[in-house]
């Protein structure tokens, strides 16, 4: 990663030829999908200078720090936090901290750009109101599974409302984030994820594996429906195989390593995912709740059949290329070997059909919503796509 200038306030100076300055708050300590769609659409936007902001528990990640090096013209600013702090004080420490930064480097900063996490949009929010910085927000996720989730969701669109432009991966994302406020209709803005249809594609390995998962371990991904369901196909094929690819925590990963036919992989390298699933016949995603699930799309350029929940968002993306289940053990279970016995392996269609999703299409989307966001901002040329100050 790479530091430019600093001016007379310690802020980082513009480079010459005036890229656009953008800074984001990272929050998780692992390489999540918002994550990784963050970077792989800004790595192919070299006139974009990032300055991101984070504490030291998550930068220290080794595998999150490879990713971010991705990105041509980016600095890390991460604030240490006393360790003992209960994780509630933790959190609103770390809050106002990024507000604080956030506003004492709005010289330095063109535009504001987070997910839906309550830091980065108090974030934003401060940078908007405050400093009059134009804002972008992300929604990779809506959730409502329980009481607090569903205050926390209401809480970060009431105040994500006032963001210049906000960015959703799916249309059922955009209407379902418009029932709550209509009035938002003209900022929000569709933008898929994307693939390297030059990594993720059909190779010519063993099938070692009969179904693989890939995601996080966690209720919301119907990983109980999985698990229920595989022990039900174990009666049936005893020497089936399961390959689990995601982090889940240690109490997790150790119940995963001990199950009869099931392969836990654990956290896997972004670069070496394609291989996986290519050792794999049949991608299972039985998620609860999704805005575009961006495994199912790496499985089917990797030409694997898939099985997924009953979902909106898939039906609107892949129509008839997946078989959709309802979230029952049995019928996955059957479904399963349905297609373990009978499976051949998917049309080169759905592969074209997954392919129209690239990262190079996403980041000029973003660009647009980029410029638009800069429309009002004076001292921005958008024929030059460049700042005049």
């Amino acid at each position: 990663m790479e530091d430019s200038d600093s001016d007379s306030s310690g802020c980082k100076a513009p480079p010459r030829g005036g890229a656009i300055r953008l800074i984001h708050v990272i929050q998780s300590d692992v390489l999540t999908g918002g994550i990784i769609r963050f970077i792989e659409i800004f790595s192919r936007m070299p006139d974009v200078n990032i300055l991101i902001l984070s504490d030291v528990k998550t930068i220290s990640n080794k595998t999150l720090l490879k990713h971010l090096r991705k990105l041509p013209k980016a600095r890390v600013l991460a604030v240490k936090l006393p360790p003992n702090l209960p994780k509630t004080l933790r959190e609103a420490c770390f809050a106002l901290l990024v507000i604080f930064t956030a506003l004492s480097s709005r010289r330095c900063i063109d535009v504001a750009y987070s997910d839906e996490n309550l830091r980065g949009v108090l974030a934003g929010f401060a940078l908007r109101t405050l400093a009059k910085k134009p804002w972008i927000c992300t929604f990779q996720g809506l959730w409502e599974f329980s009481g607090l989730q569903k205050v926390l969701s209401h809480l970060t669109m009431k105040i994500s409302s006032h963001a210049t432009a906000i960015v959703v991966p799916s249309q059922s994302v955009k209407e379902k984030l418009l029932r709550y406020a209509r009035k938002l209709a003209d900022k929000v803005h569709v933008i898929e994820s994307g693939i390297d249809p030059s990594l993720f594609k059909p190779m010519s390995l063993k099938k070692e594996l009969d179904c693989i998962y890939v995601g996080r371990i966690s209720w919301e991904k119907g990983i109980d429906v999985l698990l229920r369901a595989w022990s039900i196909v174990l009666k049936e094929k005893p020497d089936a195989k399961l390959g689990i690819v995601g982090d889940g925590g240690s109490q997790n990963s150790k119940l995963l390593r001990h199950l009869k036919g099931v392969y836990y992989y654990g956290w896997v390298d972004y670069e070496h995912v394609p291989q996986l699933l290519n050792k794999a016949k049949i991608f299972l995603c039985p998620s609860k709740g999704e805005t575009f699930c961006q495994s199912l799309l790496e499985a089917l350029a990797c030409g694997l059949l898939a099985i997924t929940s009953r979902l909106d968002v898939f039906k609107r993306l892949w129509n008839d290329a997946v078989v959709y289940v309802d979230l029952k053990p049995e019928l996955w279970a059957k479904a399963i070997l349905e297609l373990i016995h009978d499976g051949n392996g998917n049309s080169p269609k759905v592969r074209e059909l997954a392919c129209h999703f690239t990262w190079d299409k996403a980041a000029n989307k973003m660009k647009i919503v980029l410029l638009k966001c800069l429309r009002g901002v004076a001292s921005y040329d958008l024929d030059g796509c460049g700042r005049t100050s």
